[in-house]
């Protein structure tokens, strides 16, 4: 029926506009009047609606329904708010701009321009129903598009598309357009410079088309894109008609490339229009080498073959070999090239004889649907990457990848030394993901199947049209072919030996001058023995017409078959048939099936032969792998006619061979007839990686495990059970047999079987018993084989046997570091290995295996890798660090063994885990529980020379008094400092001997921790019988110290109190390292005091020796003890020096401490001259004895001139003393030599020579202040820091390398000292040190090390060492930095030949860095050499990456502004400009090169005009209003400098211009 009218209701205010009064007449009640609904209430069932005129107008809005993305409106702007703007399109709808949207660029805040009441022209960005919002845009690049992109079904390939970047992620920027559409702009695709910014309109081309997944796939690349309109043409073209998988008519060539050829062509099911194609030149033939043949003659003959060719060139004009073809792609995106271009609508068509027979037999693939797992196609690869390749079916698209692994059955590093674009594989598809469109390949040698008949029929027929397609290349004369046609494949000539190779022998034909006869070890007999100048008769495997090449073989079913043929030639010119070759044609007949064997394997096809009937035969090259026996297989062709290409064509020989033909024999009673050793033949039931399972009639059922293929000692990664396949017969022997229980027919029986050759001859029983392994006869040191089960990262499972398996260790599976770190991606399941039994639990069922060394053998010395387990507890041994090795050993490193560098704490640097290259420096010993000693030192595991310092001393013999060693804290107690100075040597450092201050017992442990490093310490002495060393940390312990051997009774010495016992004092005699004794009856002729009035540290100002035995000294300080001469002089000489004292006090705040010390000395002073007075009176008595000198207190202070820790200034002072001399003097040292009765004749005369050389107490206190000033002023250039600022001296340069040894600076200074002092060699050594000692982690204080040691050796050292140094540096820093800084270093020292070679060995190394070839264009450009660089630009842009042309072509058009011609550099600019108009920072360095090449100091007088030509061009661009601002301001500043007020005003003339056109 008819629906029910519904009621609307239209309030009064909505009948008439606002500005309209309400009529005063009611309506008539049903008279009809338009209205538009607003509302419906589903509650009540009514609408709301609206009559007034401006509601019912079509443009008016209603609701967001209204409105689609993309559609253009115009509004008033109603609010402004800090996140944007509300726009009203109408009195019912309002959308929202937010602030990114406002402007092009965005903003921080919304600009002034935008005021409410303002209209707004914008586009809706998307509509929210829902929420009845309305997103918009009012940027103007996309208001003013043409094209707006809403729909993903919209999105083309190619396609031109503005939207604006709506997110930045860290895989690229997210760009939105309208609606629901978005794009990603992948991170490699944008360059740092042009990354666009958030919320910026951008422009790019869609490279990628999802429609499933509404995923887009964005570049900023626009070369190649197209814009929407363009596109919508281009679907319109005749080609549109091609469709991949149709064959072609006959191919008419267009043009020619580098790549390829241009064809016209027509499909045989479309119309009569043209389309063009591409044919790339890899598609014009299967083989790769005829197909550059087929490129080489097509181009010849469209008249533009290259020059270089020559002769050969003209050989091959007359080739004609286009035909049908089959389309790959309709649409193939082309590079653009100087020599053609292709249109957008160019398709991808292939002359392969391969895929045109696949497209007639159904083979050709064109969906993913038609793909199926476990088959053969032939197919043809798209791409070669690191990770693989992309090999497609059939159509472009269909297209699946071969991992790296899957490419051939050896390890292959680059898959493109393996495989080319364009290249011609039999593929065998592995697996499929349904899912995801993709499917995996693998491209190793595959055995067809008999579903596969028709892969191999095609694919021999392929190869017969390979040798037709030769015959038309190479065209012969005719009296070459006729001697080519005598040596067709299976004749047999007479030969030459000339000389024997490694891989066979090179022969003479004398019938044949000119040709290279080549016989290989392969196709020579067993125990074949040839001579140089041997006969021989050989049979013709193959020829290589070009380069006049013959293969030959010696098999004897070859040679049997056939006499020597000649060539022969009628009467009448025509060649006869060769009669060899005739008899071998005509022996065989199509589809027969023959056994053939492996001969020469070629990359078009392989050659194999045949013994019955005898022949050479060539078949598809898919089968590279060499076999055992012969295969079968069947002829696919013969030849039609004779020619030097005629061949017989057979089918790739299917694996197995003759095998499956065999009959199965049966074996009715297994136990009688089958022993341990009995042959058997047995079928494949099914195979896995690690054994076979086989069966044989009746009820037998075997295994052959793959440790029982080969023999021992062949087993080295290989895949043994890959030669077998399910369903082949096996020949193996019985290694054991039990019965394994019953069926329905009888008995069944268990065997286990084997294969090996050395086991297939009849041996005794006991020989294939000791084969069987069992868990009691794995003993520790036997050698077997084992097969991978299971591949970890720190390990293998191998099983040895069928339910014994065994672990592996990464230590014990390769002595390779780099293959320890990729264990999984180098070893495989089911590879065999031959292995070593390590150790043996049978009752735990733990075998633990390796796959390299001796276990039987102690370790050897040299080189291994071992693993750290543990960072030990430093103990008196030494041993820091335990070690894992191989064959389940531990070794230790000793501590001084870590590094060759001497550091602090070095186990810190260790990390438990890690694996290091380490020398064995010693093995095991007999004793229990030994360790393997290790050694970590570059210098032991690579024997890199060691420095001066690194030296580790093997014994006491190698040490010697006063030498400066270094070593490591093992123990520290109240014995002393126990120090490791080698992993064979420890030296003591006494308590007395660790400082020249008290140090208390309970105190040692904690100065020096266990580990420490103890450097430059001091031997005091060496026991060469015992073998100790004793070491010393004071300072003072240097050479021309006092020793117990020089003093005798009665000299009087100075010391300090070291330690207060009971029964006396122990004092320490200064400027030496002896102590003495005062016993407490020799402290005071009084009671008053005591040894209880002493304490550690007091200074005893004079003593007197009582006795000495040995090393022991007995000391007094009685009164009684000394004359009063000495008592007298003493206290004179206390009461000036405090006179002194005090004046001092008061000319200078010193510190009492130094007072104190300066008292001392002169106190040591005037007793040195009583003692010397006292000497004389008693010479008679004392002839033969030492007398102190009379200025001996004062030598005490100038024998610590050689101390090492003794302050400079007070070094400098006491070396300023005059009449300086030793502390001590003997008769027996004296200089003159005077004999005593000289002395007693000249004794008035020398007492009157001391009393006027004596100085007086006045000259003494002047000498004293002098030297308080000396220190004083040292004291102030220590605190204030000189001696860090700018170190003098090799101590100055040592102290600061103490605290700042990681700074590269302090090093390099150290080296420019020695260079100053023209001491090239220790400055050599400095260098050793700091590039050893700056820790890794300052790479660029390391870096900066070795560039200085480099400058070094290239400006004092020799070329052999310069090379050295910088082999070194490039292998501890990154190479491509230690490159360019030798080139540098070259270019300082004005040596422009070498920087030159290192240049350019940078390029070629790092061909991809745009560092290194501005480096070496700015080299050539400095140097003059304008044509090298301009050379060198084009090189450098064929191999850098495309984002990182501009920035190279703009560094080198301003050199050539600044070096070369100014024009060059112009038209480098304009070039680059063209490909990027848009570019603010190329047109800025344009132009600043520009106005500097034109205004002074470059030329006498400013080119305005020259200058104003560019800035006005630039200033007429269309760009933005921002950048067009930087332009007019930088030609108004221009101006302002060079030209006058009216060329200023003209072009703030133009700026308001351009700036109303905006408005406009």
């Amino acid at each position: 029926g008819e629906e029910e009218p519904f009621l609307a209701f239209c309030p009064g205010f909505r009948i008439v506009d606002k500005d309209c009064e309400l009529p005063t007449e009611a309506e008539k009640i049903g008279k009809a009047v338009p209205c538009r609904a607003i509302a419906y209430n589903f509650l009540e069932g009514t609408v709301s609606g609206t009559r007034r005129p401006y509601d019912l107008q079509g443009d008016t809005l209603i609701s967001v329904t209204e409105l689609n993305p993309g559609q253009l409106v115009v509004g008033v702007i109603e609010s402004i708010k800090e996140y944007g703007a509300f726009v009203r399109l109408s009195e019912y709808v309002s959308g929202l701009v937010t602030l990114r949207h406002l402007t092009d660029v965005p903003l921080a805040t919304v600009s002034k321009k935008f005021k409410e009441g303002d209209k707004l022209k914008c586009r809706v960005l998307r509509v929210l129903p829902d929420r009845h919002q309305v997103n918009l845009t009012a940027k103007k690049t996309l208001v003013r598009d043409e094209f707006q992109l809403a729909s993903m079904v919209q999105a083309r390939k190619e396609m031109l598309v503005t939207g604006f970047v709506s997110n930045v992620k860290e895989y690229g920027a997210i760009v939105s357009f309208y609606g629901d559409v978005y794009g990603v702009i992948p991170t490699e695709e944008m360059d740092q410079d042009e990354a666009p910014a958030l919320g910026m309109a951008v422009k790019c081309r869609i490279s990628r088309v999802n429609v499933k997944k509404k995923r887009l796939g964005l570049s900023l690349d626009l070369a190649g894109g197209l814009s929407p309109a363009e596109l919508e043409a281009a679907g319109d073209k005749p080609d549109a008609g091609a469709i991949p998988g149709e064959v072609t008519t006959p191919l008419i060539p267009l043009r020619w490339t580098e790549e390829g050829i241009f064809v016209n062509y027509r499909t045989k099911n479309g119309g009569d229009e043209d389309i063009e194609g591409f044919i790339p030149v890899a598609h014009l033939s299967d083989d790769l080498t005829q197909a550059a043949a087929i490129h080489l003659a097509l181009a010849s003959k469209l008249g533009k073959a290259k020059a270089k060719d020559g002769e050969k060139t003209k050989k091959l004009a007359s080739y004609d070999p286009l035909g049908d073809g089959v389309v790959l792609a309709r649409h193939y995106h082309l590079e653009k090239s100087e020599s053609g271009k292709g249109s957008p609508g160019t398709s991808l068509v292939s002359l392969k004889p391969s895929l045109k027979l696949a497209v007639a037999d159904g083979g050709f693939m064109t969906d993913f649907s038609e793909v199926e797992e476990a088959r053969i196609y032939t197919g043809y690869v798209r791409q070669v990457h690191d990770f693989g390749a992309i090999v497609s079916l059939g159509k472009w698209k269909v297209a699946g990848m071969v991992p790296k692994h899957l490419i051939s059955e050896h390890f292959v590093e680059k898959p493109s030394s393996e495989l080319s674009p364009g290249q011609t594989v039999r593929a065998l598809v592995t697996s499929i993901d349904a899912e995801k469109h993709r499917f995996t390949i693998d491209l190793r040698s595959t055995s067809a199947r008999p579903a596969d008949s028709a892969v191999l029929q095609r694919e021999a027929e392929a190869v017969r049209l390979f040798f037709k397609e030769q015959a038309k290349l190479i065209a012969l004369p005719e009296a070459s072919g006729t001697r080519w046609i005598s040596l067709l494949p299976g004749t047999v000539v007479e030969a030459k030996v000339t000389s024997v190779e490694k891989y066979g022998a090179l022969l003479e034909l004398p019938e044949h001058e000119g040709l290279t006869a080549l016989v290989l070890k392969e196709n020579m007999p067993e125990g074949t023995l040839l001579r140089k100048g041997d006969p021989v008769r050989c049979c013709v495997l193959d020829m290589d017409v070009e380069r006049k090449i013959v293969d030959l073989s010696l098999q004897p079913e070859l040679l049997a078959a056939t006499a020597p043929t000649p060539a022969v030639s009628s009467g009448t010119g025509k060649k006869k048939r060769n009669k060899a070759s005739g008899e071998s044609s005509q022996r065989f007949q199509a589809s027969q099936e023959i056994a053939v064997m492996q001969a020469l394997q070629k990359p078009a096809y392989s050659v194999y032969w045949c013994k019955e009937p005898p022949a050479v035969v060539f078949a598809p090259p898919w089968i590279r792998q060499r076999w055992t026996g012969f295969r079968n297989t069947f002829i696919h062709s013969l030849p039609e006619e004779s020619g030097v290409f005629s061949r017989i064509i057979v089918r790739c020989p299917v694996k197995g061979g003759a095998s499956n033909k065999v009959r199965m024999p049966k074996i009715l009673r297994p136990a009688e007839e089958l022993q341990v050793g009995s042959p058997v033949t047995m079928r494949v039931l099914s195979l896995t990686k690690m054994q076979a399972h086989c069966s044989a009639p009746v009820g037998l059922r075997g295994h052959l495990h793959s440790t029982q293929i080969l023999d021992s000692g062949s087993a080295t990664g290989q895949q043994p059970l890959d030669t077998l396949e399910k369903g082949s017969t096996v020949e193996a022997r019985v290694l054991q047999m039990r019965k394994h229980g019953e069926n329905s027919k009888g008995d069944v029986w268990h065997i286990e079987l084997t294969c090996r050759p050395s086991l297939m001859q009849a041996l005794d029983q006991s020989v294939y018993a000791k084969e069987v392994l069992r868990w009691p006869n794995l003993k520790k040191g036997r050698r077997l084989q084992v097969v991978v089960t299971e591949v970890r990262k720190n390990y293998l499972w191998a099983e040895v046997a069928a339910g014994i398996r065994g672990q592996v260790s990464v230590l014990d599976a390769t002595d390779d570091l780099s293959v320890i770190h990729k264990m999984v991606s180098h070893f495989q399941v089911g590879q065999v290995f031959e292995a070593q039994v390590l150790r043996s639990l049978a009752s735990q069922k733990k075998l633990d295996l390796a796959f390299h060394g001796e276990v039987m053998e102690p370790a050897k010395k040299g080189r291994v890798i071992a693993q750290l387990a543990k960072i030990e507890t430093l103990n008196s041994s030494g041993t820091v660090a335990s070690f894992r090795l191989p064959g389940k050993r531990r070794g230790g490193v000793h501590i001084t063994e870590l590094f060759d560098f001497w550091a602090q704490f070095p186990m810190k640097r260790l990390k438990p885990g890690t694996f290091y290259e380490a020398c064995v420096l010693q093995g095991e010993t007999e004793k229990e529980g030994s360790w393997v000693q290790l050694s970590l030192r570059s210098s032991a595991v690579y024997g890199t020379a060691e420095g001066p310092e690194e030296k580790r001393p093997a014994q006491a013999d190698d040490l010697r008094v006063g030498q400066r060693v270094s070593g490591y804290v093992l123990s520290a107690g109240e014995k002393g400092v126990f120090v490791a100075l080698s992993r064979t040597l420890v030296a003591r450092i006494r308590l007395k001997a660790l400082s020249e201050h008290i140090v208390m017992k309970d105190a040692v442990s904690r100065l020096h921790p266990v580990g420490e490093l103890i450097k430059d310490a001091l031997v005091t002495e060496v026991h060469l019988d015992t073998g100790k060393v004793e070491l010393s940390l004071r300072r003072a312990d240097g050479s021309g110290k006092l020793t117990a051997a020089q003093l005798t009774v009665g000299d009087v010495v100075s010391g300090r109190v070291k330690a207060v016992e009971t029964y006396g004092i122990f004092v320490r005699l200064d400027n030496s390292n002896v102590d003495g004794l005062i016993h407490k009856s020799q402290v005071s002729d009084s009671a008053s005091v005591s040894v209880d009035s002493f304490k550690p540290g007091d200074v005893i100002k004079r003593a007197k020796v009582t006795k000495v035995e040995g090393n022991k000294l007995s000391l007094g300080i009685k009164a009684s003890l000394f004359d009063d001469d000495e008592m007298d002089a003493e206290d004179e000489d206390e009461d000036d020096d405090e006179d002194e004292a005090e004046d001092e006090a008061e000319a200078e705040a010193e510190a009492e401490k130094e007072a104190e010390k300066e008292e001392k000395a002169a106190e040591d002073e005037d007793e040195a001259e009583d003692g010397a007075a006292k000497s004389k009176r008693k010479r008679k008595e004392r002839a033969d004895k030492a007398k102190p000198d009379a200025e001996a207190g004062a030598e005490v202070g100038a024998a610590n001139l050689d101390s090492d820790e003794e302050v400079p200034w007070r070094r400098a002072g006491a070396g300023s003393q005059p009449n300086a001399r030793t502390a001590f003097e003997f008769a027996e040292f004296h200089a003159g030599g005077e004999s005593d009765s000289e002395e007693e004749n000249e004794e008035d005369e020398l007492d009157d020579d001391d009393a006027r050389k004596r100085p007086s107490k006045r000259q003494k206190k002047a000498m004293k202040h002098a030297e308080a000033e000396e220190i004083r002023r040292r004291e102030a250039e220590n605190a204030d820091g000189q001696w860090a600022r700018d170190p003098g001296s090799v101590e100055d340069f040592e102290r600061l390398l103490l605290t700042e040894g990681d700074t590269s600076i302090i090093w390099i200074r150290y080296m420019a000292f020695h260079l100053k002092m023209s001491d090239l060699e220790k400055a050599r050594q400095v260098a050793e040190r700091a590039v050893k000692h700056v820790g890794f982690a300052e790479a660029k204080e390391r870096f900066n090390v070795w560039v200085a040691f480099m400058n070094l050796e290239c400006t004092f050292g020799t070329e052999k060492t310069a090379e050295a140094v910088f082999k070194r540096a490039a292998s501890h820093n990154d190479s491509k930095q230690v490159h360019m800084q030798l080139a540098r270093i070259h270019e300082r020292n004005k040596k422009p030949a070498l920087a030159t070679q290192i240049h350019e060995l940078c390029c070629r190394k790092f061909p991809h860095s745009k560092k290194v070839w501005l480096a070496m264009l700015a080299f050539f450009y400095r140097e003059g050499d304008l044509e090298a660089g301009r050379k060198t630009l084009p090189k450098c842009l064929a191999v850098l990456p495309r984002k990182k042309l501009p920035l190279v072509t703009s560094q080198a058009a301003l050199l050539e502004y600044r070096h070369g011609s100014a024009e060059r550099g112009r038209s480098i600019f304009e070039g680059l400009l063209d490909s990027y108009p848009k570019r603010t920072d190329l047109w800025s360095v344009y132009i600043d090169a520009h106005i500097k090449a034109y205004t002074p100091p470059k030329v006498a007088k400013a080119n305005l005009a020259e200058i104003r030509a560019l800035l006005e061009r630039c200033c007429t661009m269309r760009l933005k209003s921002v950048k067009m601002r930087f332009f007019f301001k930088r030609w108004l500043d221009v101006e302002k400098r060079w030209g006058d007020a009216e060329s200023q005003e003209l072009v703030r003339e133009k700026a308001r211009s351009f700036v109303e056109s905006l408005a406009a």
